[in-house]
């Protein structure tokens, strides 16, 4: 087709180099658009892996995260309550049932958070400093930039329990303003309770990211086990948790410095009992064998 014979067109530049491990222990990774395509990959793979139990996992990935999210495709748009609100219409629910519905869900909104720079230690608070391969950060936030509760980290933290995957937990400092994401636009739009989660990275927004080449696999395996019903935002225990082993969390002050934390790493090799705790991923998801009056859903969002 001759591009006169075009009406319009949408032009995006992207880097077309492939991903690449780094490291003398090679325990980077290297790879354009981590952020957040990583959640996506996470999202689908966990989905596929998932066995729900009589339940509708969904995965949503939107666009325009970075830019709003105000469009049609964007979290703040129609689309998620749409498929939603007609998962339960198909099933013969009710408005009543639908409010129900969305009233005992829960989501994972998953996207990357910031690991602490060796060279910038103190832009994080000492107790909240997110390192890679430690498994997914759990991202807290006063303000609702992030819209994790205790209820929703509980669930979550089961999840990581269950799938023997490490998390960490994430507070920006009070001085340094963040960004936000999309599980407190979808609070808000669907009032389905959010916990925000995201591996931790560096060089975020630039066009070569790095993570830790571990943690990609821990945030699948974590939004799995959430998929598969481990969960329970009310607090009650789901079967797919009955393996949850005690809390595993790493935290940063376990050791006295950012350089011994690197050290530390460096070492570890790839199986997943020898690094340190994580937190979780972005997911979403109508739970609970769907009868008209019983319905409740997990949903990731990336």
């Amino acid at each position: 087709m001759c591009i006169r014979d075009r009406a319009w067109w949408e032009l995006c530049l992207y880097d077309v180099q492939g991903a690449a491990v780094l490291g003398a222990d090679r325990s980077l990774l290297a790879s354009g658009r981590l952020d957040n395509q990583l959640s996506c990959w996470a999202g689908a793979q966990a989905l596929r892996a998932a066995s729900p139990a009589g339940q509708v996992a969904v995965v949503v990935m939107n666009d325009h995260e970075e830019v709003g999210s105000s469009s049609t495709t964007g979290a703040s748009g129609p689309f998620l309550e749409s498929v939603l609100s007609r998962l339960v219409a198909g099933r013969g629910g009710t408005v009543d049932d639908r409010h129900r519905a969305f009233a005992a869900s829960s989501c994972v909104s998953a996207d990357n958070a910031h690991a602490v720079h060796p060279n910038y230690p103190e832009r994080h608070e000492p107790g909240h400093q997110p390192i890679v391969n430690a498994g997914p950060a759990l991202k807290v936030n006063s303000t609702q930039r992030d819209a994790t509760s205790a209820t929703t980290a509980a669930a979550f933290q089961r999840s990581c329990d269950a799938a023997d995957v490490p998390w960490q937990v994430f507070v920006s400092r009070n001085n340094m303003p963040c960004g936000s994401t999309i599980g407190p636009l979808t609070a808000t739009r669907l009032g389905i309770e959010p916990v925000d989660v995201g591996v931790p990275q560096l060089s975020m927004h630039s066009a070569r990211e790095l993570c830790g080449a571990q943690d990609p696999l821990y945030l699948t395996r974590a939004m799995q086990a959430y998929l598969t019903g481990c969960p329970d935002v009310a607090g009650r225990a789901q079967p797919a948790c009955a393996r949850a082993s005690s809390k595993r969390r790493w935290s940063s002050t376990d050791s006295s410095s950012v350089a011994a934390l690197t050290a530390a790493r460096c070492t570890r090799r790839g199986d997943v009992s020898d690094a340190p705790p994580s937190s979780p991923a972005s997911s979403t998801w109508m739970g609970a064998p769907m009868t008209t009056h019983t319905l409740r859903g997990w949903i990731i969002l990336a």
